[in-house]
């Protein structure tokens, strides 16, 4: 498989991926600007080391997880940054994920040995 990491307004990058696809080369395009809110990142750790699965990716069915061991080239177009909407800024902030933003703008920190009052 060949993936193309672009947006979706590349018109290079789309006319890279339909000549590949008319050669018959398995191909899919990541969007980094569709992340997290519709290209999902899941890794699983094994004693064989660590595989990366995507899901989301143009070329694949939206809920179909693509595993990333199958990438053997890969070509960095032109990747844009990812933004977070309010809304799902908030729902990360109301699950007090650590790091993230929550819904009135502060970053949740934690330490490893704290307790969380909130209600």
């Amino acid at each position: 498989m060949i993936l193309i990491v672009s947006h979706e307004r590349d018109d290079h990058a789309a006319a890279v991926l339909g000549a590949l696809r008319r050669t018959g080369h398995p191909v899919v395009m990541l969007d980094t600007a569709r992340y997290p809110e519709h290209v999902t990142l899941r890794s699983e750790f094994t004693p064989d080391g660590t595989r990366w699965w995507v899901r989301g990716l143009d070329g694949v069915g939206s809920d179909a997880w693509v595993d990333l061991a199958g990438c053997h080239a890969a070509w960095w177009r032109r990747p844009q940054p990812y933004e977070l909407n309010s809304a799902a800024a908030r729902r990360r902030g109301e699950l007090g994920l650590p790091g993230m933003p929550r819904g009135d703008g502060r970053s949740v920190r934690r330490d490893p040995g704290h307790v969380d009052q909130r209600p």
